[in-house]
């Protein structure tokens, strides 16, 4: 899949390890356990990451499905909301 990039990212309970994206248009797939999760993106600094998209008030919701346009760059997932939180997040590009 030459235009297309993916990641499948399990068993998070907190922040993910970083992963490439092309750029464009993506869906957003999570599931979890509760509490509220994050993208982020690599600043130029190339140390800092800042949030890019934000899901709070999650609590008591299994899924969740969102569209959204990123650069190219690195990114990670941060999930929070307590220790017995866990999610499964999918992003593909389309």
């Amino acid at each position: 899949m030459a235009n297309t990039d993916y990641q499948l990212i399990s068993d998070v309970s907190e922040t993910t390890s970083s992963f490439q994206l092309f750029g464009g248009r993506y869906h957003i797939s999570a599931v979890t356990d509760g509490g509220d999760w994050q993208i982020e993106r690599l600043c130029a600094d190339g140390e800092t990451f800042s949030t890019i998209f934000d899901v709070t008030d999650f609590t008591g919701v299994a899924g969740y499905n969102v569209v959204v346009e990123l650069g190219p760059g690195t990114y990670q997932f941060n999930l929070f909301g307590g220790d017995e939180v866990g999610a499964t997040f999918e992003i593909v590009r389309f």
